[in-house]
């Protein structure tokens, strides 16, 4: 029950934002646990919001295929963000 409570809670949190919101909202995330479940929130009330995900060149190929596999499940609409810089030219600087 206490769970429930909490989902609710959050979903009309979720959805009070989004409805008080001005312009286009978007959300970023990392594809931690902790975001994938307010992705599945988020996606609930919005299913075509925008979710940024900054693609520094950096990351394991684990959390790519894991951030893929997130998408396809939860069928995000995922905006991969990259730097202007390759990895190469980033640690020439």
């Amino acid at each position: 029950m206490v769970l429930e409570a909490k989902v609710a809670e959050a979903k009309k949190a979720i959805h009070d934002v989004l409805q008080g919101s001005w312009g286009e909202p978007c959300v970023t995330s990392s594809f931690q646990a902790e975001a994938v479940v307010l992705l599945d929130l988020l996606t609930g009330e919005r299913p075509d919001i925008p979710v940024l995900f900054l693609d520094t060149g950096y990351h394991f190929a684990e959390t790519l295929a894991y951030r893929d596999r997130m998408v396809r499940l939860l069928g995000l609409n995922l905006r991969n963000l990259t730097p202007r810089l390759t990895v190469e030219a980033q640690e020439k600087q």
